[in-house]
């Protein structure tokens, strides 16, 4: 009897691939407490135009994968020199980090150094979607007072994967090839991660439609009888991070300290999936491209703090912007560190409290191709 899927349970992973787009095993300390993961399989399919003599769209033909994904977690450092369950996506984004053991992990842009990432859902016991092959177009953070600071990432992906809950009809010790129940051929892709039987921690290397059966790697250590389950496998989530709101944060411009309310930021590192070449139906590579970086502070006004900052925004000097989120604590901060030129703002003087001043700003190098941004835990 088919069974319903419980959306409340879920676990999320996230790992750096090796190589693009080649699936690693998962292990427990991939896993990352998301609020969402959101996998947007997609295909082009092209239509026919050759005139056919009827009316109807008589053929289409398969075009390239256009995969798409966004995830949402909040900010949660680590241990001193411990990157943080969500730090792969943070290394994804900038493409290089740094860990200093015991003492802090920093995230700075190397527009050299692409990377790909993949990701894994599995809702309840019987769903599970994974991308592999994704790159990040853009990372956001973002602090609200008395909120929980978040960050959200975005990108594309080469191949979506998944696997539903299923049965087999049998199979025998030192098997690869496992057959499924009749009808069941589209539950599982290749690349899933499947446990047959009592058989855990499966890779789906190649699905047969017409059989229907699937290839794991590797072979099967346990008979399998006919009716077994064949379900999404993922390790026992390991988890840690140090969870505040933006109660105790900190900014500042120039070094003035202002009383602010809220901060963002968005940075487009410039990657891109390559799939123009004929040769293949999805991106085969992560290339580089031109990056940005923009963002916005609200503050309240103040005469002495923030007057000369407004004019300042005048003649498109490139400031220092530092964003502490969260107390100034070890191992419970992320330090933004930002070079950017204060955008001309206007004052809006309406209703009946304080006035309030909300800035955007433009990164800008300082001195070298990417210094505009970077992030340190300590």
């Amino acid at each position: 009897m088919s069974a319903p899927t419980n959306a409340a349970i879920r676990n999320h992973f996230v790992k750096l691939q090796a190589a693009h787009d080649t699936m690693l095993v998962w292990a427990g300390t991939d896993a990352c407490r998301l609020l969402e993961l959101d996998l947007q399989g997609d295909k082009e399919f092209k239509e026919v135009e050759e005139c056919a003599g009827v009316g109807s769209l008589v053929n289409e033909i398969a075009g390239k994968n256009k995969n798409k994904w966004t995830l949402k977690g909040y900010v949660k450092p680590n241990a001193l020199g411990v990157a943080p369950d969500i730090g792969d996506v943070l290394h994804a984004a900038f493409g290089d980090e740094v860990i200093v053991g015991g003492a802090s992990v920093t995230y700075q842009f190397d527009p050299d150094d692409p990377k790909s990432l993949q990701l894994m859902e599995v809702a309840d016991t019987n769903m599970e979607q994974a991308a592999s092959g994704a790159w990040v177009e853009q990372l956001e953070i973002e602090g609200k007072g008395g909120e929980f600071p978040l960050i959200t990432a975005q990108g594309g992906y080469s191949r979506h994967i998944w696997a539903h809950g299923t049965t087999s009809t049998g199979a025998g010790i030192g098997d690869a090839i496992v057959p499924l129940t009749a009808g069941q051929d589209g539950a599982i892709s290749v690349g899933a991660s499947v446990s047959v039987g009592v058989n855990t921690a499966r890779t789906v290397t190649a699905v047969t439609p017409a059989t229907p059966s699937i290839t794991v790697d590797p072979v099967l250590a346990s008979l399998v009888g006919a009716g077994a389950a064949v379900v999404p496998y993922y390790p026992a989530p390991s988890v840690s991070g140090t969870l505040f709101t933006s109660v105790a944060d900190s900014l500042t411009i120039d070094g003035a300290a202002l009383d602010f309310i809220s901060a963002k930021i968005a940075f487009k590192p410039g990657w891109y999936g390559w799939d123009d070449e004929c040769g293949s139906n999805r991106a085969t590579r992560v290339l580089p491209g031109a990056h940005t970086l923009e963002g916005e502070i609200q503050a309240l006004w103040l005469d002495m703090a923030t007057g000369f900052l407004y004019g300042k925004a005048w003649d498109g000097t490139v400031r220092t912007i530092v964003w502490r989120v969260g107390a100034n604590t070890a191992a419970q901060r992320l330090t933004v560190n930002i070079r950017a030129r204060l955008q001309i703002s206007a004052i809006k003087v309406s209703g009946k409290q304080c006035v309030k001043w909300t800035v955007k700003f433009k990164g800008r190098m300082n001195a070298a191709d990417g210094d505009e941004l970077s992030l340190l835990l300590n």
